[in-house]
């Protein structure tokens, strides 16, 4: 059978894609660089232009980190 575009987004057992907001307790320990890395983006001493990256491997918390920083 031909495949589908909607066949490349079947759920794989065990994974779930990142939800936004209300992600729950802080497991990974990233409260304190959360918080400091809002300080800095929200400082009026910093002007723009300002360019950020976060990287890391699948599954390393990139997602629960930016999601911390919009809560």
């Amino acid at each position: 059978p031909k495949q589908t575009r909607d066949d490349q987004w079947k759920v794989l057992k065990g994974y779930k894609a990142d939800q936004s907001g209300g992600m729950g307790e802080d497991r990974l320990g990233v409260t304190g660089s959360v918080e400091a890395f809002a300080r800095l983006i929200s400082s009026k001493s910093v002007h723009p232009p300002l360019s950020i990256g976060l990287f890391g491997n699948w599954g390393a918390g990139k997602s629960f980190f930016i999601n911390k920083v919009k809560d």
